[in-house]
């Protein structure tokens, strides 16, 4: 799914909604508020 690619791309915080279903590694898949529809990523700067 669309996390995992994200993730294997090394994304380092993924926020998704409490009730999204999306689940990951504590600290990296993070819980946030009004995320149920969609998901900010974040990637180290280069």
């Amino acid at each position: 799914n669309l996390l995992d690619r994200f993730l294997a791309a090394g994304a380092r915080v993924v926020f998704v909604g409490y009730s999204s279903g999306l689940r990951g590694e504590s600290g990296v898949v993070v819980p946030y508020p009004n995320h149920e529809n969609h998901m900010h990523v974040r990637f180290p700067a280069r």
